[in-house]
């Protein structure tokens, strides 16, 4: 395993960069927040994750997304961002959000500066590196019920298949020897050099869907790319 003196320190500097992606609905005196994914920076107020985080979100969703943030100054605590998405690629199932204003301007987070994550090339990736990715699994939530606290979750992987389209000759999509569970959608997945090579993307499921088939789906960075300089061609 290459990663076995570098990755605590890889995961230790890239964690305030990887935010939880979600929604808050605030109804009279009650409010109703829910977990949809993970993005990371790529920007100081640009994240990216996958397109259908926002996609399966409901209408009602959609108008109130919050991602939060890891508190500098408090490692146990994550700052909540009015945000909202900006520009997706479906086909690609890549999209980027904006970071807004603090959802409570009374509290700390208005000077929060992102460290933005770098790419690599995706399409020079190869079936056999060493993978790791980052991000908030659903599935960790009922560890405390109580606060409803979300968990900050590392896994470790091969590329285990490159999938190349006929057409163009690049890839788009690589399997993944772990299974990404519902909440990894939108996680960085980084090379050993620390850049980032695909977006978690989902999970391989077999046509009998009882069958559980332990493969990771993730999607190419490189659209990534052509998403961001389409976005600040714009403003």
């Amino acid at each position: 395993m290459f990663f076995k003196k570098s990755l605590p320190k890889l995961i230790k500097r890239f964690k305030p960069s990887i935010a939880i992606v979600g929604f808050c609905i605030a109804r009279q005196s009650q409010m109703t927040m829910g977990l949809r994914g993970t993005a990371f920076c790529v920007s100081p107020s640009l994240l990216a994750t996958a397109a259908h985080v926002y996609q399966q979100m409901q209408e009602e969703e959609k108008n109130n997304i919050k991602v939060w943030v890891l508190d500098p100054a408090d490692h146990l605590n994550y700052i909540m961002f009015n945000a909202q998405f900006i520009s997706q690629d479906q086909q690609n199932d890549i999209a980027l959000i904006k970071i807004l204003d603090p959802f409570d301007k009374n509290k700390a987070g208005k000077d929060i500066i992102l460290t933005p994550l770098l790419l690599s090339d995706s399409d020079k990736a190869m079936e056999g590196e060493e993978v790791f990715f980052c991000g908030f699994p659903e599935s960790t939530m009922s560890l405390s019920p109580e606060r409803q606290e979300i968990s900050f979750v590392s896994a470790h992987a091969i590329i285990s298949s490159v999938k190349q389209d006929t057409n163009t000759k690049k890839v788009s999509v690589f399997f993944l020897d772990t299974n990404c569970d519902k909440g990894f959608s939108g996680s960085p997945v980084f090379l050993r050099d620390g850049k980032i090579v695909a977006v978690v993307s989902g999970r391989f499921e077999s046509r009998d869907s009882r069958v559980p088939t332990g493969l990771g789906l993730a999607r190419p960075i490189n659209p990534l790319g052509t998403l961001l300089e389409n976005y600040f061609k714009t403003i």
